[in-house]
């Protein structure tokens, strides 16, 4: 489990994810939220149960507005993903230039392709990095899309 410590990680992170917000209405689902944090729907689900992350019901629908995300992020709110962890920070940092995946794994310091794999499909499905050339995975390179 990754929390954040420093005050700079923190606001470096609430940037990342108020960049991702600029696509959304301000009326979220839980899948809009668990889709921004990185997480499962079932953890949103638990912590709007727990009085965490506030919520309101429409129907048969859950919302919270970005600006209750945003108020929950900033007062401690638990960011769990291995996005929020340091490495997954600097791949985003290090793909400020397009990198192959040895590359990545090399400056992380994984020893295998599995590890690095596993950290760049998350972070793209977080939609934080692309890839180049999808078409061509023989000689793929990773591009930060928050630069």
């Amino acid at each position: 489990m990754s929390i954040i410590n420093s005050k700079k990680e923190k606001e470096n992170t609430l940037d990342i994810i108020n960049k991702k917000l600029m696509n959304y209405n301000d009326k979220l689902t839980i899948k809009d939220v668990a889709d921004i944090l990185g997480c499962g729907k079932e953890s949103i689900r638990k912590r709007i149960i727990s009085g965490k992350l506030q919520s309101i019901r429409i129907g048969r629908g859950v919302y919270i507005a970005k600006d209750w995300l945003i108020y929950y992020l900033q007062n401690g709110g638990g960011l769990r993903w291995n996005l929020y962890d340091e490495k997954c920070m600097q791949i985003i940092s290090f793909c400020s230039v397009p990198r192959t995946r040895e590359e990545i794994r090399i400056y992380i310091g994984y020893s295998t392709k599995a590890y690095t794999t596993l950290t760049l499909r998350k972070l793209m499905s977080a939609k934080l990095i692309r890839q180049t050339e999808p078409s061509h995975s023989n000689y793929q390179k990773y591009v930060s899309i928050t630069t």
